[in-house]
């Protein structure tokens, strides 16, 4: 890789300020959302054209007209449609459910209404997941508040299961702590960290973290960040699955660098390690090298956080048969819309659960 820039053609809709680029299972990717050069919201729909390496006229992207919000969560379904979570960055909700289904490809969105989110008007800079694995088609919002209005953080979560013909979303246990500014990462051991936050608008600090598990649909408190978290602080996974925390901007306009690091269980653990991988097509049958007992192998997308939002965060379950001689083999899913293309971290789960450190494959 050479590792630089290379200048593409500007936007085709004009300036555009807070939106949320979600990757398609083509490779394209789709921008939404957030404020043009003249502060009003964009209605403009951009797709990125990955084979042409340019964005697309107007023209040639179906469009909604529709304001999403600032920074709008969309999660790729595996059906190459995009679900809307109800998660943004500042004021209400674009509808009154709060959550939708979008369609690329004929440009429908607010038909398709999806109910039973709670405080709808209460999600800025809460965060949204979508569980692990990838395959089970779960999505997860954790807290929120509204810091235009001034009122309180929540603490409140919700599920949805978007494989239902007619998917509603259900309550969920409730965050340890109320807080938005949350910060929700996947972890390779399948466990979700969430991170950070506060109660108000660039104010009152939470200092609280825990461990959501999808299986047990529970939480548990782990040691907290002692820094503050509020607006622009994120958290991402790093390959050897820590997690890096930093940012915070409070009122008086200073900025924090001062960058934490959680380190789960595992981290003390002896850890297994996958010796040899390389670029994996879809529907392919590959074998890897590894050390140690594998039970369980995981790719996790690499981070593309701002404002605790992050629409491409995921992670997928390669279905695992013995090998022998220390290899093992894998099956990659046919289905791009689970697994984008791109780089991936691969992490190999040992049978009693602990993780290695990651092997970046490329995916496509």
């Amino acid at each position: 890789m050479a590792g630089t820039y290379t200048v593409t053609n500007d936007l085709p809709g004009g300036g555009h300020w807070y939106p949320s680029l979600t990757a398609l299972g083509t490779g394209d990717v789709i921008a939404v959302g957030g404020l043009d050069q003249n502060a009003a919201g964009s209605v403009a729909t951009e797709q990125f054209d990955s084979t042409q390496g340019r964005w697309l006229p107007a023209a040639q992207v179906p469009q909604t007209f529709f304001f999403w919000g600032l920074y709008p969560e969309l999660k790729l379904m595996s059906d190459g449609r995009l679900f809307y979570a109800g998660v943004h960055t500042f004021s209400n909700a674009p509808t009154a459910a709060g959550s939708n289904i979008y369609d690329p490809a004929t440009a429908t969105a607010t038909v398709n209404d999806v109910p039973g989110l709670r405080d709808v008007n209460l999600r800025d800079q809460g965060a949204s997941v979508l569980l692990p694995p990838a395959q089970a088609g779960r999505v997860l919002t954790l807290g929120g508040g509204n810091g235009d209005a001034g009122a309180d953080a929540i603490a409140s979560t919700d599920l949805i299961d978007l494989r239902q013909a007619d998917p509603h979303w259900q309550p969920g246990p409730n965050l340890p702590a109320a807080k938005m500014y949350v910060s929700a990462v996947i972890l390779p051991d399948g466990l979700v960290l969430e991170t950070g936050g506060g109660r108000h608008l660039r104010s009152d600090p939470v200092h609280e973290a825990s461990l959501y598990d999808p299986v047990t649909n529970h939480f548990t408190s782990v040691p907290a960040d002692p820094q503050d978290r509020t607006y622009h602080s994120q958290a991402f996974l790093l390959p050897d699955g820590s997690v890096a925390a930093l940012g915070n901007n409070p009122l008086d306009g200073s900025f924090s660098q001062i960058i934490s690091v959680y380190r789960p269980w595992y981290m003390t653990r002896t850890r297994p390690s996958i010796t040899a991988a390389a670029t994996f097509g879809y529907g392919s049958h590959q074998t890897l090298g590894v050390t140690g007992d594998i039970g369980r192998v995981t790719l996790l997308r690499p981070a593309s956080v701002t404002h605790q939002a992050d629409p491409n965060q995921r992670s997928v379950d390669l279905p695992v048969t013995a090998g022998q001689n220390g290899q093992i083999n894998v099956d990659v899913p046919a289905n791009p819309n689970l697994l984008p293309p791109g780089y991936y971290m691969m992490f190999a789960q040992n049978t009693a659960g602990v993780p290695s450190v990651a092997r970046w494959v490329r995916i496509g």
